[in-house]
């Protein structure tokens, strides 16, 4: 009986070192997780700004059409 029991001990042992291990790399990826959200969260609200920027401050009309001019090249070079 006592056998039994030593064993039942080492395997309860066994199964928390596991579940504990299991929790430690959950926790890791969780966490990995939030910082690429904040990063990506970040990354938004900057993009976010500099379209105000770009909505605040447009180009001036000769800009404009330069820009319009290598969008017009681009797309007849590559068919889009």
């Amino acid at each position: 009986m006592e056998r039994y029991r030593d064993e039942t001990v080492h395997l309860r042992n066994a199964l928390r070192d596991v579940q504990d291990e299991r929790k430690r790399e959950l926790r890791e990826v969780v966490e990995g997780m939030e910082g690429q959200i904040e990063r990506l969260n970040f990354r938004s609200e900057e993009a976010e700004k500099r379209a105000v920027d770009a909505e605040v401050f447009p180009l001036p009309p000769t800009e404009r059409e330069d820009v319009d001019g290598c969008r017009d090249d681009w797309t007849r070079i590559n068919g889009n």
